[in-house]
């Protein structure tokens, strides 16, 4: 919907990151997203480390409510280099994202734009 290049599972260092855009096809990933709904949030922070250090992508962490003040107290200490790099989204702000922009490109297609 952004005009990115996107990519599910996209391979670092022997992990995978959840979501990747990029500018062009053959450049690095420009964003890189994890979704924290389940699983182990020590390793999510780890691949996002990884991507704002090998690839200086801006980095986006997507999850549920119930991880919050985990991820803050991991901000504060073992990833404290990150803290002011990575987003945090709760999960229900990316459905209302991606129904208003849904509706944005209804209301550009009508208009010819």
């Amino acid at each position: 919907m952004k005009g990115f290049i996107t990519e599910e599972e996209y391979s670092i260092n022997n992990e995978r990151i959840d979501v990747i855009w990029k500018k062009v096809k053959q450049g690095v990933p420009t964003y890189a997203f994890e979704v924290q709904v389940g699983g182990e949030i020590y390793r999510a922070l780890g691949k996002l480390k990884h991507a704002f250090d090998n690839w200086n992508a801006r980095i986006y962490l997507v999850l549920a409510e119930k991880w919050q003040r985990k991820v803050e107290e991991l901000l504060g200490g073992t990833f404290h280099e990150i803290k002011d790099q990575i987003t945090l989204i709760p999960l229900e702000q990316v459905k209302e994202l991606r129904e208003v922009l849904g509706k944005l490109r209804e209301v550009e297609a009508k208009l010819g734009l």
